[in-house]
């Protein structure tokens, strides 16, 4: 009895170990097959959404660089400030320009302290997209710099991104980029009048122009 108890033993031994032995290496190489399809489908995924966002991108690029109409400088010019005690201004000035299906506006209007002659210049310009004509050129290649002559720094200007430029003896300019589209320049003689007609402007209604 004890024999066959473990004949039977060794026998069911031996079974479990053939099958182990035959179905083992089966089922990794299942488990490897299935591992392999779900990385490479995931693979599949991965490129098909960087498809999907690459268009996406080239899209909105498209978009961004499709002709605009710029909006009117007679609707501009009445973002241009008035001006402050002390000062007087000229009448504003405004112009649409365009280089083959692109336009782009501007108004400025310049100002005078009554009592010392210092003179500023308030310039918004339209782009409408188009980052060909000269002052956004500047803006696009403009480099920080210092020397014994001025400085260009870039700043965040009332959230905006911005440039303040200084040209010894006395040259003060702010650039502020708003909306992506509208460049807003000041021209001073002093770094005060450049501060003080920098914030005369209001540069969130500008953005809602666009």
């Amino acid at each position: 009895m004890k024999k066959r108890i473990l004949w039977l033993g060794l026998s069911f031994l031996l079974v479990a170990t053939l099958v182990l032995i035959s179905c083992g290496p089966a089922e990794e190489g299942q488990q490897a097959e299935e591992g392999q399809q779900a990385e490479e489908g995931q693979q599949v995924e991965e490129g098909q959404q960087e498809e999907e966002e690459e268009e996406e991108e080239e899209e909105e690029e498209e978009e961004a660089t499709t002709p605009t109409d710029p909006v009117s400088f007679n609707d501009i010019i009445p973002f241009l400030p008035g001006p402050p005690s002390g000062w007087e201004a000229d009448d504003a000035f405004g112009m649409t320009q365009s280089v083959q299906e692109w336009s782009w506006s501007v108004a400025i209007r310049e100002y005078m302290n009554t009592a010392t002659d210092e003179s500023v210049g308030v310039f918004i310009y339209d782009s409408a997209y188009y980052y060909g004509f000269g002052w956004w050129l500047t803006w696009e290649n403009a480099i920080e710099w210092e020397s014994t002559e001025g400085y260009a720094r870039s700043i965040t200007f009332e959230g905006y991104p911005a440039w303040e430029v200084y040209a010894s003896p006395d040259s003060y300019t702010l650039m502020v980029l708003v909306a992506d589209r509208f460049l807003v320049m000041i021209n001073a003689e002093t770094e005060d009048s450049l501060n003080q007609f920098a914030g005369l402007i209001d540069y969130g209604a500008i953005a809602g122009l666009a």
